[in-house]
């Protein structure tokens, strides 16, 4: 898979080399931890994840409102293709995908989480049967029974081709998205990375190597369980139809999925 250098940061164009799992850890955390994982999880498609309906969501006046038949999520064995707005209905659907660890120790170590994604058509203003709102991505953290808060970082990048900020990447600040860089639009596959350390309460993310400003998030949240959980999540958002009674559908493809858990060292 082929890397390219492309985010540019305040004015000027960031270059990295190539990290590995262990040097983005590293390199994201100052602190002192074992270089072997203790857990490492991988695939080269997302089986066995789970889909849920997100919250990015639009219903045109006289259409059904959006529900879990307007998302799916296939896999073929090399890679999987998140779908939204499967009917090419009149509304604007969130498809988050994701894989979960419930686990009391999630706390306990540093994550590195990475995978490649690509859209396999051109977002365009003439573009049918398939147009595009955004892909997204995510990490999190839920504390259920302590703090009742969801710890993460999250990435989106804008594929509306009618928005002055196509090809804008942005990250969740807790309360907005912030625009951080930009990546021209393509089909090309590009590879996010993400880091949580949560003893040092630290985050960080790279796309195709390159460090994108992160923050790590903290949001209360009602009605969710008691359990600690981690989530790895690879998202996309269909494209907002207005009034329209039919819209594009939306499509996503994500492969070479890792997740690494580092256990913290004794501190002296």
């Amino acid at each position: 898979m082929g890397r390219r250098q492309f985010l540019t940061m305040g004015g000027s164009a960031a270059v990295v080399t190539g990290l590995s799992l262990a040097g983005q850890m590293q390199s994201a955390a100052a602190t002192a931890v074992d270089s072997t994982p203790s857990s490492l999880l991988s695939g080269t498609d997302l089986s066995g994840w789970e889909t849920v309906l997100g919250d990015g969501l639009y219903t045109a006046p006289g259409q059904a409102l959006v529900n879990a038949a307007d998302i799916a999520t296939s896999h073929s064995g090399n890679l999987s293709t998140l779908h939204a707005n499967v009917a090419r209905r009149g509304v604007m659907a969130h498809n988050i995908t994701f894989k979960r660890q419930i686990d009391a120790t999630c706390f306990d170590t540093v994550h590195v989480a990475q995978y490649a994604f690509r859209l396999p058509y051109m977002p365009a203003t003439s573009a049918w049967p398939d147009n595009a709102q955004t892909a997204e991505g995510g990490f999190f953290v839920w504390d259920g029974p302590n703090t009742r808060v969801d710890y993460g970082l999250a990435f989106q990048w804008i594929l509306n081709p009618w928005m002055p900020t196509f090809g804008a990447i942005r990250t969740w600040s807790g309360s907005r998205w912030a625009t951080t860089g930009f990546l021209p639009v393509d089909t090309n596959w590009h590879t996010v990375s993400m880091t949580f350390d949560p003893r040092h309460s630290s985050a960080a993310m790279a796309i195709d190597s390159t460090p994108i400003p992160a923050a790590l998030t903290t949001t209360p949240k009602d009605g969710w369980g008691t359990e600690v959980a981690a989530r790895l999540q690879a998202e996309m958002i269909s494209l907002w139809p207005g009034t329209r009674q039919t819209a594009p559908s939306h499509r996503l493809e994500v492969r070479d999925w890792t997740w690494a858990r580092y256990p913290y060292l004794a501190e002296i």
